[in-house]
């Protein structure tokens, strides 16, 4: 999924370089190296995502037509295996959704701060004053680049920060879901919510490689 991504961005190292004195390539193979590296462990976290996602798909369909048997006052033949397999999958399918979450997270830090470092921009800088700065510079930056990085922060920063890093809801409780697609996503809620607390599910994991990829090639474009 990632490798022809991962072959344009060592192309585009191989372009940039001459550009620089050695400190600054040497800096820019690091930067871009370091992005490649995050989107691989992405690649191998998707890949084991969807053979997970299809085995728990194929068990929650099969659950669908039991409970049409069991509506008929008898227990489904196999029901009980498949009721442990769903349980058996659940757990390994939601560490790679928040690892690819996680991974996520940290390979847009990456792609950020090489992109600000390679136009010789002020990390610290917010989005706003970046692209103010890009614009002096002559760098337009797209709509769809502005677009895929807004995506990205609204829903996989976001669910990360929330959900995961700074989550000291001890009443939180997650569960493995199946949307419309036939994806997987954690699902949270929580025990004896007080009114304000609400559900939430993880960024769909398809989309969020697309918001990631989409980011990247951008980038390269530019």
């Amino acid at each position: 999924m990632q490798s022809e991504l991962n072959k344009r961005l060592s192309e585009f190292i191989t372009t940039e370089r001459v550009l620089y004195d050695v400190k600054g390539d040497n800096t820019l193979t690091a930067s871009i190296s370091n992005i490649s590296r995050y989107l691989r462990f992405l690649d191998i976290l998707y890949n084991e995502y969807a053979e997970l996602n299809d085995a728990y798909v194929a068990v929650v369909m099969s659950q669908v037509d039991d409970s049409e048997t069991a509506a008929s006052g008898k227990v489904p033949e196999g029901f009980r295996d498949r009721l442990s397999r769903m349980w058996e999958i659940a757990g390994p399918l939601q560490l790679k959704i928040e690892s690819i979450v996680l991974f996520g997270a940290i390979a847009l830090e990456k792609i950020e701060f090489a992109i600000r470092d390679y136009f010789g921009q002020d990390k610290s800088l917010s989005d706003d004053e970046w692209h103010r700065v890009a614009r002096e510079k002559g760098i337009d930056i797209p709509a769809d680049m502005k677009r895929a990085k807004k995506n990205l922060q609204n829903r996989l920063l976001q669910y990360r920060h929330e959900h995961i890093t700074h989550n000291r809801n001890l009443r939180t409780l997650h569960g493995a879901g199946t949307n419309a697609d036939g994806k997987t996503q954690i699902v949270a809620g929580f025990l004896y919510p007080d009114g304000s607390e609400k559900f939430a599910a993880s960024p769909p994991v398809d989309e969020a490689i697309v918001w990631l990829d989409s980011y990247v090639k951008l980038f390269i474009e530019l």
